[in-house]
């Protein structure tokens, strides 16, 4: 949780500092999203993960 103080990070910059440490599958999706970052509202989970080419289950868990 951050504080007060802190800035809120963009979803963007926390995936592109997630990406290390990612599960192989749930790292593609992110590197897929970083490279498309104005299009992501405009998918749905199932769309994203045929995009992505990874299962919608990837989806499901990296937005958690």
């Amino acid at each position: 949780m951050m504080g007060p103080d802190e800035p809120e990070r963009s979803f963007l910059e926390r995936v592109r500092q997630s990406l290390p440490d990612l599960h192989p599958a749930e790292r593609k999706l992110g590197e897929f999203l970083t490279q498309f970052p104005g299009e992501i509202a405009s998918y749905n989970a199932q769309e994203l993960a045929r995009l992505a080419d990874v299962s919608k289950a990837t989806v499901s868990r990296f937005v958690r």
